[in-house]
């Protein structure tokens, strides 16, 4: 599928496991969006900015891109093929909120990261909804573990552990890593957490 020395840099599957979305040249070249489950071409680009991170929307109908330049995410309709820049609200301001990295969607929520803020922003009117300021590194993963557990990572090799319904939500501080934890899954039994690092 691939040439020589022109891999996927960061691959993701649609929430629906329909569709499956893959970068080359580390971010720095052409995105492509194929229907995994009929093995179909979808759309493809190319992307201007480095590209740090991608995920799915929570209805599997749209892709958001974020750059390692501290920029405005990017977000790619895959149905209507539209791209566009994302106008995140925060604070009741209506502003492009700067965004390092898109981390993971569930339930209508978009979790992204800019340093050590983690924010929390609902996907219909693009809002933030929470703000969680108190890693100690650089936010570099997240996932949910249930619907009120969040799981995060970062760039001192820590992982938090979150109570998205408790006051206050930091739990518990793991040290599973050295280095930047680059991944974060959950078990299908939902029993354990898997992590990796650099």
């Amino acid at each position: 599928i691939f040439e020589s020395g022109n891999g996927p840099t960061y691959m993701t599957f649609s929430p629906d496991e329909r569709y499956l979305a893959y970068m080359t040249q580390h971010g720095l070249g052409s995105y492509t969006v194929i229907d995994a489950q009929e093995g179909k071409f979808v759309r493809s680009g190319e992307v201007i900015s480095p590209v740090s991170s991608m995920v799915f929307s929570s209805d599997s109908k749209r892709l958001y891109l974020a750059s390692w330049l501290d920029e405005v995410p990017t977000c790619i309709d895959i149905l209507k093929n539209k791209v566009y820049k994302l106008s995140i609200i925060e604070n009741n301001l209506f502003d492009r909120l700067k965004l390092d990295k898109v981390l993971c969607v569930a339930n209508g929520k978009l979790y992204a990261s800019n340093g050590r803020k983690l924010y929390i922003i609902n996907e219909e009117d693009m809002k933030v909804m929470e703000t969680i300021s108190d890693h100690d590194g650089l936010v570099s993963s997240a996932t949910l573990f249930s619907e009120r557990l969040l799981i995060t990572g970062d760039d001192n090799g820590l992982n938090y552990v979150w109570d998205l319904e408790s006051t206050p939500m930091l739990k518990q501080r793991l040290k599973l890593h050295n280095a930047t934890i680059t991944h974060i899954a959950v078990d299908d039994s939902g029993n354990w957490i898997l992590t990796c690092s650099e």
